[in-house]
């Protein structure tokens, strides 16, 4: 099996990985590294070291950790599923997405 065919095996694993641990009630595990060095990133927020940045997804994952709970296990999986797919992952990513997730469903509810 050449090199690139069994990369590709192992980030499927990962994402697989990934998926299981939302559906676990764990926040998954996210290499945030490449995202805190995108240059794309760095033009959006005032502070953009990378420093900084991985300071931002670590209190991000706090939060996710805090009430990961209490999110809809679908929302969890789709979200995990969007923000892995176009770029590297961003627990600040996931953490809008479930957030805006569970308002939506909320707003959906009191009408």
């Amino acid at each position: 099996m050449n090199f690139t065919l069994r990369a590709g095996w192992v980030g499927i694993l990962l994402f697989a990985s990934s998926l299981a641990a939302a559906a676990r009630d764990t926040v998954p595990k996210l290499d945030v590294t490449p995202s805190c060095e995108s240059s794309a990133r760095r033009l959006v927020f005032i502070d953009s070291s990378k420093e900084a940045c991985i300071k931002h997804e670590m209190e991000s994952h706090k939060v996710l950790v805090r009430h990961w709970s209490h999110y809809n296990k679908t929302d969890k999986t789709d979200c995990l599923i969007k923000i892995t797919k176009g770029g590297p992952p961003s627990y600040t990513e996931l953490l809008s997405c479930v957030e805006t997730m569970q308002h939506a469903r909320a707003v959906r509810k009191s009408l």
